[in-house]
């Protein structure tokens, strides 16, 4: 496609509820300079205005099809134009602006992010709708974090099963059954590495598939005000970015189904988020009954904040979050305790091994199980002779853990080495405590 679109084409026009496609568009509609260009060049200057004001590209579309026949007709005719044309405005307009790499990762986490999430559910898959829909809750707050942490353009997430279910109010283990699932049967994320303490990195898997595309091109405004970080822009984005809020996972009225729904009602008819006929509807009067399908985006988070304190939502997940945080504290003073006793024990190993070099000097080196039974016989004795009174009650059990080591390295086999140590450890003792 020939580009021949200007600079003055792009404007800053403030948020979309600010300006009306007419006046935003209506100017490059009457351009008689432009007339005679082929209809695709003129879709793609009016569609890189358009989004430059932050207009949908039903808002585009609609706009155009209403005021110019010679457009329509070329709309009408070929079915893939808009999106092939719609899809280089975006491109010219990122290339213009020179995103960084967390607008890049913002929009590529939101591209695979909302195609899968609203996908039906994959055939074949071994899952019940139940898990299902637990799976996609886990998969959107995933999605949801991994779009407000990406500012450093860092392409993998650390994702907590137990800080994640106090989020979204399931156990870690179900949390970490939802990633298996996601991994495994759905394979919307893959193993990354790991960030130490048993915490895994996660990545999203390309789109490889047409019709992931298509969704994802179906949604693509959304896509823009996640990366743009302006999600008040469209209803599908700041949805997600609900997806780990209290009112959908703490209160009986709602759930994650209901989360679904809004989803999927927002990016328009055929889009279902994997939640069955009969749920949706239950889901939908769920929705009504809080007035949530018509809510404005930039309203949804306060509202969802009402329906938390009208439903005590936040409170049962606040008590939830101080259990979780006094687990986090116990873990971490075991995890300190189990530090500092390894660390002392490293230190009396290193000491030990010390004195044994020096110990080593007068009985000399571990006879090799080469050098025959009678060498080690005669050696022990005097080893034994040599670390009486000479070793602490404290110092015992590091002296014959090195002691063991040395005896194995030295290619002797288990019994003999525990007679050896047996021996050792037991004249070791009693001179010690005759000591004290």
């Amino acid at each position: 496609m020939a580009t021949t679109v200007r600079f003055s084409d792009a404007v800053s026009a403030g948020s979309a509820s600010e300006v009306s496609p007419a006046a935003v568009l209506a100017p490059l509609l009457r351009d008689r300079a432009r007339l005679s260009l082929p209809p695709d060049q003129r879709l793609l200057a009016l569609f890189v205005r358009g989004y430059s004001a932050h207009l949908s590209t039903a808002a585009v579309l609609g706009y155009v099809r209403s005021r110019d026949d010679a457009l329509r007709a070329a709309l009408d005719e070929s079915p893939g134009l808009a999106r092939s044309v719609s899809s280089a405005a975006r491109r010219w307009l990122r290339d213009v602006r020179g995103d960084d790499a967390a607008v890049r990762l913002r929009r590529e986490v939101a591209r695979r992010g909302l195609a899968r999430l609203l996908s039906p559910t994959p055939e074949g898959l071994k899952v019940s709708a139940r898990a299902d829909a637990t799976t996609r809750a886990v998969f959107a707050h995933m999605v949801s974090r991994w779009v407000e942490l990406a500012t450093d353009g860092k392409n993998a997430l650390i994702y907590s099963p137990a800080w994640a279910g106090v989020q979204v109010n399931l156990s870690a283990r179900q949390v970490t059954r939802a990633l298996s699932h996601l991994e495994k049967e759905y394979r919307w994320i893959r193993r990354a590495g790991s960030a130490g303490g048993g915490r895994i990195l996660w990545r999203l898997t390309q789109l490889n598939d047409p019709f992931l595309r298509e969704t994802a091109w179906a949604v693509a405004d959304a896509i823009d005000a996640l990366a743009d970080g302006q999600p008040e822009r469209d209803a599908v984005a700041a949805t997600l970015l609900t997806a780990g809020h209290h009112a959908w996972h703490y209160s009986k009225e709602l759930g994650s189904r209901a989360f679904l729904t809004l989803v999927a009602h927002h990016a328009g008819p055929g889009m279902t988020a994997g939640v069955s006929v009969t749920s949706l509807r239950t889901a939908r009067k769920a929705l009504d009954a809080y007035g949530l399908r018509t809510v404005a985006a930039e309203a949804l988070p306060a509202r969802l904040d009402t329906i938390g304190e009208e439903t005590l939502a936040v409170f049962i997940r606040a008590d939830r979050e101080v259990a979780h945080a006094a687990e986090v504290e116990e873990t971490r003073r075991k995890l300190a305790e189990f530090r500092a006793k390894r660390d002392a024990q490293y230190e009396a190993r290193k000491r030990a091994r010390a004195f044994l070099r020096q110990v080593h000097e007068h009985v000399g080196k571990v006879p090799a199980a080469a050098d025959g039974k009678q060498a080690l016989e005669q050696w022990v004795p005097r080893l034994a002779a040599v670390l009486a009174g000479r070793v602490a009650a404290s110092a015992v059990d590091a002296v014959v853990a090195e002691l063991e080591t040395a005896l194995v390295r030295a290619g002797h086999e288990q019994p003999v080495v525990a007679k050896v140590v047996g021996f050792v450890r037991a004249r070791t003792t009693e001179a010690a405590t005759a000591a004290a």
